[in-house]
């Protein structure tokens, strides 16, 4: 059974196609992180920094980030150790929720968890990870 939700699948997949467009060699925390931000489609990244009390704006699209962006050069790029540890990470913290299954949400958690480029990321944008990560929990047990 494939521990991964298509949801998150694809958000991968946009991942990948942002680090290509981005001229990057790999899969970063990073490109993760802004592919979670603009497939928001679950709106939980919203909800949270609402619950914070924080307005939410996606981020600005710029042509790396547009949906239909086409890879320059690699189709498809690896993912660094620290993006694999991640989705570990993740799939870990589906199952200490009781879930069986990884999805956005599961990823997001990982990323807020820890000071690493992500929590840097949303520092810069006046989010602290770690009162993220308490937000989103309360609303996944609501």
């Amino acid at each position: 059974m494939e521990p991964f939700t298509e949801h998150l699948r694809e958000t991968l997949s946009f991942a990948q196609r942002l680090a290509s467009a981005q001229d990057a060699t790999q899969v970063e925390p990073d490109h993760i992180l802004q592919a979670l931000l603009v497939r928001d489609s679950i709106a939980l990244v919203s909800r949270a920094l609402s619950y914070l009390g924080k307005e939410y704006s996606p981020p600005p699209r710029t042509p790396g980030m547009l949906e239909d962006a086409q890879p320059t050069g690699r189709t498809r790029l690896r993912f660094s150790n620290e993006s694999k540890l991640g989705l570990e990470l993740a799939l870990r913290e589906a199952l200490a929720l009781g879930q069986t299954t990884v999805d956005d949400v599961h990823v997001l958690l990982v990323l807020t968890k820890d000071a690493n480029l992500a929590s840097l990321i949303l520092a810069q944008t006046g989010v602290d990870s770690s009162n993220l990560r308490q937000a989103i929990l309360e609303i996944l047990s609501s």
